[in-house]
């Protein structure tokens, strides 16, 4: 396989077959017209290639891009639920909590208005062992 040669001296290489051609006698109008419409074609069949490539890319990226804006989304419902339901297993803890302040408060103030009365529920503690 030949090395690839850049498009300027492709170029340039087909200029000087042109001016050598026209020097010949018959054909080289014919020639000249077949390069041409070889060259045209190449470039056509070029380009489709680079449309189809870029029209398959640009598929991919947008099922990329949808596909993870998806999974994105997804997430961001689960976290959301996630701390819905943090918030409200909070709130019920807090709720708790403030009862029970609220009964040993009220048991604090019935204690402390009537010390005796309070305490007669509870048995002293035996503290002579015999």
């Amino acid at each position: 396989m030949a090395p690839a040669r850049s498009k300027k001296t492709v170029e340039e290489d087909f200029q000087l077959s042109q001016v050598s051609n026209e020097d010949e006698d018959g054909g080289s109008g014919t020639l000249i017209q077949l390069l041409q419409k070889y060259k045209d074609d190449q470039a056509r069949a070029r380009k489709k290639k680079e449309v189809e490539f870029l029209c398959k890319a640009k598929l991919s990226f947008e099922n990329t891009v949808t596909e993870h804006a998806k999974s994105i989304a997804d997430s961001m419902t689960e976290i959301h639920e996630l701390y819905v339901k943090f918030q409200e297993e909070r709130a019920a803890t807090n709720d708790r909590i403030r009862n029970a302040w609220v009964a040993i408060d009220a048991e604090q103030q019935r204690c402390k208005a009537c010390p005796a009365k309070a305490m007669a529920p509870y048995k002293p503690l035996r503290t002579s062992y015999k």
